[in-house]
């Protein structure tokens, strides 16, 4: 039996929802207990083509945000894994429950940023990468912490500094 690879985009958002939804968790993923593997994060991407959702502008991270906001404006609140029986099944009732045809939060803010013919979960994932290379080449150039002697000589000289402004504004005075 062959099955068709599930494009990056896709494997990416349902990882990005698993961490995101504690019920997930305990469904796929590694045991920390025990080191197992539990599941398979294809059941996750399942879910989320059956409830037509393009993860080519959807992240992981959208998802997760409309739900919550789609549970808040329904005053549901997401039961605790230990009372939930199926939590795929849950999941996939609230997925079903919303459009996902509008705009994507990422959308709204790589607009405008995007490479030609690039989509805007491609751009966000190259900002958030270019922004970690910028940080991590920064943190080496940065000097290290000044020593308590060098600490101590500029506080002296700040403050021969200050008395010098102090008296000098007194003269003038």
């Amino acid at each position: 039996m062959t099955t068709a690879i599930r494009p990056l985009g896709l494997q990416r958002a349902a990882a990005e929802l698993v961490e995101r939804i504690p019920a997930l968790r305990r469904l796929v993923g590694i045991d920390d207990l025990t080191g197992r593997r539990r599941g398979h994060i294809g059941s996750i991407c399942d879910l989320l083509v059956e409830a037509g959702i393009d993860t080519d502008r959807w992240t992981g991270i959208d998802i997760a945000r409309a739900l919550t906001l789609d549970g808040v404006a329904r005053g549901w609140t997401w039961p605790s894994t230990d009372s939930m029986t199926s939590p795929l099944r849950l999941v996939a009732f609230r997925l079903g429950r919303l459009d996902w045809s509008g705009i994507s939060p990422t959308e709204c803010k790589v607009r405008g940023r995007q490479l030609p013919a690039e989509s805007a979960v491609a751009a966000a994932y190259r900002l958030v990468r270019a922004r970690l290379r910028q940080i991590a080449a920064t943190e080496g150039v940065l000097a290290k912490p000044a020593s308590a002697e060098h600490r101590r000589t500029l506080r002296v000289q700040f403050a021969a500094q200050r008395a010098a402004l102090k008296a000098s504004a007194a003269l003038a005075a």
